[in-house]
Order: C-alpha cells, then sequence, then structure tokens
C-alpha cells in the first residue's frame, strides 16, 4: 500500500489506523538504530587509533627511557675517565713540580727555597706535593 493508501485506510479502521502508526514507528526507529549502529562502528574507529596513537607514544616512550639510561652510564663512565684524568694530571705536575725544585736545589738553596715557597703559596693544599 501507498501512503495515501495507508491514509484512507486508517481512516476508515481504527485498528488499520494503529498499524500502519506502528509500522511507521517501526521505520524511525529502523533509522535510529541504524544511525547509532554507524555512530558505534564511527566511535569504535576512533578508539583504535587512539589505542594505536597510545602504543606508539607508550613504545616511543619506552625507547626515550632507554636512551637516557645508556645516556647515565655514559656519564657515569666519563665522569669517572675524567677523575682519573684529573689524578693523573695532578700526579704529573707534583712530580713536574719536585724535578723542577731538585734541579733548582743543585744550583742555587737559596733560589729552591724561594721557588717552594712560591709553589706552596699558589697550591691550594700543598701536603700531597710536600709528603
Amino acid at each position: 500500500y501507498s501512503e495515501q493508501d495507508h491514509a484512507a485506510l486508517s481512516s476508515e479502521d481504527p485498528v488499520v489506523a494503529e498499524i500502519c502508526q506502528l509500522m511507521r514507528d517501526c521505520d524511525e526507529g529502523e533509522l535510529k538504530l541504524a544511525e547509532l549502529e554507524e555512530d558505534i562502528q564511527n566511535e569504535k574507529g576512533k578508539e583504535e587509533a587512539e589505542q594505536r596513537e597510545l602504543a606508539s607514544r607508550e613504545k616511543a616512550h619506552a625507547e626515550r627511557e632507554k636512551a637516557k639510561s645508556e645516556m647515565s652510564k655514559e656519564v657515569a663512565r666519563l665522569d669517572e675517565r675524567y677523575e682519573s684524568l684529573c689524578l693523573q694530571a695532578q700526579s704529573n705536575r707534583s712530580r713536574d713540580t719536585i724535578h723542577e725544585y731538585l734541579d733548582i736545589l743543585k744550583k742555587s738553596p737559596e733560589d729552591a727555597a724561594q721557588f717552594l715557597q712560591r709553589t706552596v703559596d699558589f697550591l691550594e693544599d700543598p701536603a700531597p706535593l710536600l709528603c
């Protein structure tokens, strides 16, 4: 039946009118259901995209944490190397100062005493050199 036929029949019989109204309500419900199902699919797609983005960000974060850990280890290793080289340089300076003092002492004890005084005045802690 066409919409006009339904209208004509519904005006004559209340049962037919109720059936026609129920059919229209059913059609509207099916349209709303289809819209809701489409909305659900769209939301699922968005959620999946967000999950992929989250996984990607978590992976990048883990990689940065790993790189940070490796760099921290490298910095610690370089700090140890720096301290070792500083101690070696200090030892070399002390040795060179002692050799220079001994060379000056061979020539002039007075000059050696002045050299030693200047050296002690210059150093923050002359004890390692004098020991």
